[in-house]
């Protein structure tokens, strides 16, 4: 190995990478005491809240990642990105049968968020299932959900870097 070879190789990288998430949430839980099912004995309960999300990152890669001189990497370009989200959220878990022959518990689950994100405007999300317990240690769950996922800092703001090929379609 020639000196030039092992300057090549043996060249000492630093990236700086700061990722923050600023977070707000409250809640409230509670049994809508007399308010139930007529054939169960628990009470319906419920959960209310809202959420705040702020998140921002920060990646400063030195001079030979962003030039591209640095073996096996390629070129590497500093992002810098935020986005914030504000959410708000009700869920409940309805008993509809107790305590019956084949049916120890009969539950409905509900759920409904809807959020709003600095990026890409408002979505909602929502759930809805029931689950059937005939004895005791057995128990048949069914459950339909929209969940939604927006775009992370990095998603959403990496650049494009030059020799990576064609990024407009995501190959996974």
């Amino acid at each position: 190995i020639t000196s030039a070879a092992l300057d090549f190789i043996r060249l000492n990288l630093q990236v700086q990478s700061i990722t923050t998430q600023d977070y707000v949430m409250a809640s409230a839980t509670r049994d809508l005491g007399d308010f139930k099912s007529p054939w169960a004995t628990s009470p319906i309960g419920i959960s209310i809240g809202a959420e705040y999300r702020d998140e921002s990152s920060d990646y400063q890669p030195d001079a030979a990642s962003q030039s591209g001189s640095s073996p096996g990497f390629g070129q590497t370009l500093p992002t810098r990105g935020r986005y914030d989200v504000s959410e708000a959220f009700a869920e409940a878990i309805v008993p509809l049968v107790e305590n019956q022959p084949f049916a120890k518990a009969i539950n409905l689950e509900l759920g409904f968020r809807t959020s709003d994100y600095s990026t890409s405007g408002g979505v909602e999300s929502y759930k809805y299932g029931a689950d059937w317990e005939p004895l005791d240690g057995l128990r048949f769950r069914g459950m339909f959900q929209r969940a939604v996922r927006a775009a992370n800092n990095g998603e959403l703001y990496n650049p494009v870097t030059p020799g990576t090929g064609d990024l407009l379609v995501d190959p996974c």
